[in-house]
């Protein structure tokens, strides 16, 4: 990791409320997040889950969704910009 990456993840884990640490703890290889930790961080990046069963009707929404085992991470155009904004401050 570098200096610059090194300096996102402070950015993100103070807008999070989470320390530094914690972030490379919960994501390491061996990490276990728990979901607050990985709903702080999302939002911190702009970015919204829901869960949803996964026969449900989808809800169509502007941009792309990624499905896995039921959980929809709302990404897209909107998603990156938020993100982006989140990490300037």
């Amino acid at each position: 990791m570098n200096v610059a990456q090194a300096q996102q993840v402070a950015r993100t884990a103070k807008k999070a409320g989470i320390k530094r640490e914690s972030i490379y703890r919960a994501f390491s290889k061996r990490g276990n997040p728990t979901l607050d930790t990985l709903h702080s961080v999302l939002g911190a990046l702009g970015i919204t889950m829901e869960f949803v069963a996964k026969n449900a009707p989808s809800k169509k929404k502007p941009g792309r969704h990624i499905y896995n085992a039921g959980v929809r991470v709302a990404n897209g155009e909107a998603g990156r910009e938020r993100r982006a904004k989140a990490l300037e401050h």
